[in-house]
């Protein structure tokens, strides 16, 4: 190695513990994206357990709005609702994603999963609750492909109890 070279990487070395540290990145947010009957909506990955393809889905004898039936996911079971019909959209007809939920024995099912953003905690905006059924759309995400309103699944399975419908009230 040349001397001139060594020079020059002792050179860069040493400007490298005297440049400053560069700012903090802005508080970001992760999240799912899905698509319920054509429309994109969001799911905050803090708010997933677990993300599942295609696991069995037993039929609950219940009927409840919106439900599909149960599920187990690593020893624990779920019970299992259209995320689609729980908004007020058209039940997928046969769904494939299973989000599980962070707090409560609950997943949702959807058909199409369309991706995953990190955005900037700014270009997420809060949204009045009301315009779905269980006011679970409080916050939408501004992204370079539109709008994705974001499912609250805390506040969604609170609506639902929780729980599986025969428990509800007990």
């Amino acid at each position: 190695m040349s001397e001139r070279r060594a020079a020059e990487m002792r050179r860069r070395f040493d400007e490298g513990f005297a440049a400053p540290y560069p700012p903090p990145a802005p508080p970001s947010e992760d999240l799912l994206l899905l698509r319920l009957g054509g429309d994109g909506y969001a799911l905050r990955l803090g708010d997933i357990a677990g993300l599942y393809a295609g696991p069995p889905v037993m039929p609950f004898p219940e009927p409840a709005p919106g439900l599909v039936g149960i599920a187990g996911f690593r020893g624990r079971i779920a019970a299992v609702y259209d995320l689609a019909a729980l908004l007020g959209r058209p039940a997928a007809a046969a769904p494939r994603w299973l989000a599980l939920a962070a707090t409560a024995p609950v997943a949702f099912a959807f058909a199409e999963l369309a991706g995953h953003r990190r955005l900037p905690r700014a270009r997420i905006a809060p949204h009045r609750p009301g315009a779905d059924p269980h006011g679970a759309i409080r916050a939408i995400a501004h992204t370079a492909d539109g709008l994705w309103p974001i499912v609250d699944l805390p506040a969604l399975a609170a609506a639902l109890g929780g729980t599986f419908p025969a428990q509800k009230g007990q």
